[in-house]
């Protein structure tokens, strides 16, 4: 069923639905390192989401009520192996990370159509909300 195809009071029932899921004015965007599962999660909008796996180590988040109709839209990603990640690619353990390093290993033997969403929409928002500095979390 598509949007147009809802009653009126669906409609408004969607709508409100969206106002209610919309970001938060008090959440902030983030980019952490969750050490018990070896990933980084990074995220710009509070909501509801789908993981969709783009491959081995990048995961994008996709908001199950995107704020326009019938969009796709992205909200966040999550590299997962980190500990692979800065094995192979010389990125120091201990030393402050960013999330550059990372977004290179991710590019690095990446397929043509992971680069476009990598360079075209991970890459524009962690600019865009200056997240390249990574917040690591205790156990």
């Amino acid at each position: 069923m598509t949007f147009d195809e809802l009653t009126h009071e669906e409609a408004e029932q969607a709508a409100s639905v969206r106002e209610v899921l919309a970001a938060s004015p008090d959440f902030r965007s983030f980019a952490v390192f969750d050490e018990p599962l070896d990933c980084i999660r990074v995220g710009w909008r509070d909501c509801s989401v789908t993981e969709i796996r783009v491959n081995d180590l990048l995961t994008v988040l996709e908001a199950n009520y995107p704020t326009l109709e019938g969009a796709s839209e992205i909200v966040g990603f999550a590299i997962k192996g980190v500990a692979h990640i800065c094995e192979s690619h010389n990125i120091p353990a201990a030393a402050p990370w960013h999330l550059a390093d990372f977004l290179d290993a991710v590019l690095n033997g990446s397929t043509p159509r992971e680069q476009v969403i990598v360079k075209n929409v991970v890459q524009p928002q962690v600019q865009k909300r200056n997240l390249d500095r990574i917040e690591k979390i205790a156990a």
